[in-house]
């Protein structure tokens, strides 16, 4: 809870340093925190706090103020910012459950990534020239699989049972691999 409650407070302080959120919407925001978490205390569960009418995440949109969050995608669909949007590496259901608008394979992840099963978000890449610096050393693009491949950093031991490596990282025939962030 700490941490998305720090998310919230964060957006909404760089929102307003930069103009994207008026001192009204962060007035309604801070007062939309404060109903739901007293609801929260008392055990009322499933209460929502976003502005009535508003459009909730995943749903089609045009402009930002219709979204509950305050952000509609380039593709259309209002996606994360708001209260209650789980952060990167959570599990979830929808891409409009995520704050990054990204559920992928049952895990929340930055944009441009795919969850693995083990809760991994990895960067998919062709050559090494697909990988972001995620340095040091710097990303290869590790296959695993005939079909797959993903950047990663370096070898830190060999895969468990059925392929199994710890989270933040991926199996790449046979070898724990830690994966870009």
């Amino acid at each position: 809870m700490a941490r998305e409650e720090e998310g919230f407070f964060d957006d909404l302080a760089r929102g307003l340093a930069d103009g994207s959120i008026t001192r009204g919407r962060a007035l309604r925001l801070m007062g939309a925190a404060l109903v739901g978490g007293a609801l929260g205390s008392l055990g009322i569960r499933g209460a929502s706090a976003d502005p009535k009418g508003c459009t909730p995440n995943g749903k089609d949109c045009k402009r930002d103020k219709q979204c509950c969050s305050g952000n509609c995608s380039s593709h259309g669909r209002c996606v994360g910012g708001g209260l209650g949007c789980l952060p990167n590496g959570d599990s979830c259901g929808s891409n409009g459950a995520c704050c990054s608008g990204n559920c992928s394979n049952g895990f929340c992840c930055a944009s441009g990534r795919v969850g693995l099963s083990n809760g991994t978000c990895a960067v998919p890449c062709r050559s090494p020239a697909d990988c972001p610096d995620c340095g040091p050393p710097h990303a290869v693009c590790f296959a695993v699989d005939r079909n797959r491949a993903f950047c990663g950093r370096r070898v830190v031991g060999t895969c468990g049972p059925n392929g199994s490596c710890p989270t933040g990282q991926f199996c790449a025939f046979g070898n724990c691999v830690v994966g870009c962030p």
